[in-house]
C-alpha cells in the first residue's frame, strides 16, 4: 500500500514519539479530549504500527497465556511487536535458574537480543492472551531502505529498550526493596493508562514469585512490600484477586518510589 511522503512523515513522527514515553503523569488534556468529542486521543504507539503495517507483511497470531512468542536458542529470523497484551523475557543460569529479564507491554518489540547471533537469546512468554505481529527481519531492513522513517522507528525501538533495562538495572542496585516494588507498580499503571486511559485498576498478571524473581526480591519480601504500601496509603489491593490494585495517587506512588517517603511525610520531618 502506497502512500504520500507527507502522510509519511506524519506517520513516523508519531512513531518516533510512541517510542519515546510520556512523563509517568502526563494525561490527557481538556482541549485534547474537547477536540476529539470527549475522547482520548488515538494512542501514539497504534500510529508506530500503522507504519508498519502499511509496508512490512505482519502475521497476526494470538498467543495463549503461558505459550512462547520465540524460543531461546531458536534461529532468529523475525521479530515480534506486541500488540495487546503482557509477554515477559526469561533467560536461563548455567544452573537451569529461570531469570525474568523483560516485561513487553502493546506496542514493545520482542527479538532485538538475536539479531548479533543469530540466535533468540531469550524465551518470550505470554503473560495473559496476547496479539503478536512477527515481522521478518530481513524484510524489515529491505523496507527500510525504501522507507527511512521505518529504520528511524527501528533505531528508536532499540534505544528505547537499552534505556529502560538501565533504569530497571539502576533500581535494583539503588532502590530499596519496597521502593522497587512501588516503582513496578508505578510503571505497570503509567503503561496501561497509556494503552487504556478510562482503566480505575490495574490486574497484574504476575505471581507474587515472577514479580520477586523480576525484581531480586523473595515472595516475601515482595508481600511485606505490598502490606507496607497498603498500611500507607499508596496502594489498595482489591478482595476479588491479590493480583488487582487500584493506585488512588500516582504521583505520590512515584514520589515514594523515588525518594522512599511520600511528599507529606517529607514535609512532616521538617
Amino acid at each position: 500500500m502506497e502512500t504520500s511522503l507527507i502522510e509519511t512523515m506524519k506517520l513516523a513522527e508519531a512513531a518516533g514519539h510512541a517510542l519515546r514515553r510520556p512523563p509517568p503523569m502526563a494525561t490527557h488534556s481538556r482541549a485534547a479530549l474537547a477536540h476529539s468529542g470527549g475522547q482520548p486521543p488515538v494512542p501514539l504507539w497504534c500510529s508506530a504500527l500503522t507504519l508498519i503495517g502499511l509496508h512490512v507483511p505482519v502475521v497476526a497470531r494470538t498467543i495463549a497465556a503461558g505459550c512462547p512468542v520465540q524460543r531461546v536458542g531458536d534461529l532468529f529470523t523475525q521479530l515480534h511487536l506486541v500488540q495487546g497484551g503482557v509477554c515477559k523475557s526469561t533467560c536461563f543460569g548455567g544452573d537451569g535458574h529461570a531469570q525474568i529479564v523483560g516485561l513487553h507491554f502493546s506496542g514493545d518489540w520482542i527479538g532485538f537480543d538475536g539479531i548479533a547471533d543469530a540466535r533468540c537469546a531469550t524465551d518470550a512468554i505470554a503473560l495473559g492472551n496476547c496479539q503478536i505481529w512477527s515481522l521478518q527481519y530481513a524484510g524489515l531492513l529491505k523496507a527500510s531502505t525504501r522507507v527511512p522513517a521505518l529504520a528511524r522507528l527501528l533505531a528508536a525501538a532499540m534505544s528505547d529498550q537499552i534505556g529502560r533495562n538501565r533504569r530497571w538495572r539502576h533500581a535494583q542496585a539503588s532502590l530499596s526493596a519496597v521502593q522497587r516494588v512501588a516503582d513496578f507498580l508505578r510503571a505497570w499503571q503509567t503503561t496501561q493508562r497509556e494503552r487504556v486511559p478510562r482503566a480505575d485498576a490495574i490486574a497484574v498478571c504476575m505471581t507474587r514469585a515472577e514479580i520477586g524473581n523480576y525484581l531480586a526480591l523473595t515472595v516475601e519480601t515482595v508481600s511485606r512490600a505490598f502490606c507496607q504500601l497498603e498500611r500507607d496509603g499508596l496502594i489498595r489491593i482489591l478482595p476479588r484477586s491479590r493480583r488487582h490494585f487500584e493506585i488512588p495517587d500516582l504521583a505520590m506512588l512515584g514520589e515514594f518510589a523515588r525518594f522512599g517517603a511520600s511528599a507529606n511525610a517529607r514535609q512532616a520531618l521538617h
